[in-house]
């Protein structure tokens, strides 16, 4: 599994579960399909670390790719009343990159692993998808990357705490939580794939990068004008 593999995947189960914003009958499984993507984004987030030449221009990139995004992705995942605090998953991401670039640069947990928790915490207050335990799954992926069982450990962790955070704003039944376990269950078969992932970059040029990177803006962009004609 390479890094263009990944990023396939990743863009495939993104796209699945972004047209159950524009059809409200999409199968069930376009969503759980889509619990896929982000455990990839935040894995290859912390390889995208790893292999930068310019860890600033990394950063950049993403953070004007959140601006880019953040309209068109309100429009299609919360509406447009715009009253709600949310901030889309590029914002995530960056954070994530932030985090990774202090505890390397501080270079001492005491003092970088408190900042992280609130760098977290404040992804988690603004809205920002996923929240605290995405940018904590990102750093994760960074912390235990020289042991695929305790970073495969932790990021299971992470994602039951995820769910059982979401199970609170359910009233239970069953349907709800099956339907809670079976996303849970699809999130964590996505660590299948990292691990598969054999550390080379796979197809590469200028042009697929660049495609990875317009992907989210474009396909966003792509979903609203669907969803204003229906």
């Amino acid at each position: 599994m390479t890094t263009f593999s990944l990023k396939i995947i990743a863009c495939i189960s993104m796209f699945f579960c972004h047209i159950t914003f524009v059809y409200s009958h999409s199968p069930m499984y376009f969503t759980f399909i889509g619990r896929l993507a982000f455990p990839i984004y935040a894995f290859l987030i912390s390889e995208g670390y790893a292999h930068t030449r310019d860890v600033k221009k990394y950063l950049t990139r993403l953070i004007v790719l959140a601006i880019i995004s953040q309209v068109p992705a309100y429009l299609l995942f919360i509406g447009t009343s715009f009253s709600t605090l949310y901030f889309n998953i590029f914002f995530t991401l960056s954070f994530g990159l932030i985090s990774i670039i202090l505890y390397e640069k501080l270079n001492n947990e005491y003092i970088s692993l408190p900042i992280i928790f609130i760098i977290s915490i404040l992804a988690e207050k603004l809205g920002f998808d996923y929240g605290l335990i995405g940018v904590l799954m990102i750093f994760s992926f960074h912390y235990f990357k020289n042991s695929k069982v305790k970073m495969t450990l932790a990021e299971i962790f992470l994602m039951l705490l995820l769910y059982i955070e979401k199970s609170t704003h359910y009233t239970y039944t069953v349907a709800i939580t099956r339907y809670l376990l079976i996303n849970l269950a699809f999130m964590i078969s996505s660590l299948l794939f990292i691990v598969a992932y054999n550390g080379k970059k796979g197809k590469s040029s200028k042009y697929v990068k660049l495609g990875f990177y317009l992907f989210y803006p474009l396909h966003l962009i792509l979903l609203v004008i669907i969803k204003s004609f229906i």
